[in-house]
């Protein structure tokens, strides 16, 4: 991922106004049809122009400073409003992936900030390939689809999931919290640095770790399970029973008992918790 090194400050922006009938127009879709419409928004200069798009199967978006959405909706469509510093370098549906990826000056700094961002809309019920978003500085939400894999990251924004089904997905931060509701996924990676993970769902194999943020995990886990941080709290709630192996130099508590680390029971899924100096806390239905 092409990003700059640093980003010294990102200040509030004025509102920009309606863009000349002799400024270039940004880039369009290099692919189209009549089946949905695309609108777009570009700095320096106000633009606002709406062409047709195909249908795609996979969307990779690389961005810098902006908050990337993919959500539901009617129709295939696309928004985005992004810092005249960051201009589009790869933009449109080719072969049937649709791309979004900007160019940044690593000599440059934002001086500017407003609400920078790309938001995807896919038909409600949508059934993707591969997802993979990435920005520096912005958040990466998804909601209401599913797909084969998915890949977010953030290194200082939040990455939030709801109400998605994928058979792999990986989800990363390094300061920002992670978050899944309603996520059923066969296969779950989520690691932040300095920050929380927050999961809600139903997952096949599930991989959760933190340094200094706490863990939070509840639903169903069917094969097996990993969740381990080096100083934050560990709570696990599960809705059936578990094979459980659970180590600590904090409290360890098993339904509402404190009990002694290292903590062994044989009891169905496998599913192993680690803390250095954290507390666990574990719910199971047994």
């Amino acid at each position: 991922m092409k990003k700059i090194l640093t980003i010294s400050m990102l200040l509030v922006a004025s509102l920009c106004l309606p863009a000349c009938k002799d400024q270039p127009k940004p880039p369009v879709p290099a692919s189209t049809d009549d089946s949905s419409t695309l609108s777009s928004v570009h700095k320096p200069a106000l633009q606002a122009d709406s062409q047709t798009l195909t249908d795609f199967d996979s969307i990779i978006v690389d961005v810098l400073a902006a908050d990337i959405r993919v959500i539901p909706g009617e129709q295939w469509a696309i928004s985005y409003n992004l810092s005249e510093k960051e201009p589009l370098e790869r933009f449109g549906v080719e072969d049937g992936t649709l791309y979004v990826e900007t160019a940044f000056d690593p000599k440059e700094y934002f001086d500017r900030y407003e609400d920078w961002f790309v938001t995807v809309t896919v038909p409600e019920g949508t059934s993707l390939s591969e997802v993979e978003l990435d920005t520096l500085s912005g958040n990466v939400d998804i909601s209401g689809f599913s797909c084969d894999t998915a890949s977010l990251s953030s290194t200082s924004g939040t990455v939030g999931v709801e109400d998605v089904t994928a058979q792999k997905m990986k989800l990363g931060s390094t300061s920002g919290e992670i978050s899944a509701s309603g996520l059923v996924a066969d296969s779950l990676d989520a690691e932040t640095v300095s920050s929380h993970i927050t999961l809600n769902g139903e997952f096949g194999n599930l991989k959760a770790g933190t340094v200094s943020g706490g863990t939070n995990v509840s639903g169903s886990i069917s094969e097996m399970g990993s969740l381990k941080s080096t100083s934050g709290d560990i709570d696990l709630l599960l809705d059936h029973a578990a094979s459980l192996q659970a180590s600590s130099l904090g409290t360890i508590i098993l339904n509402g008992e404190r009990v002694k680390s290292p903590l062994e029971l044989d009891n169905g899924v496998p599913v192993i918790l680690k803390s250095v100096s954290g507390d666990i806390s574990i719910q199971t239905n047994s």
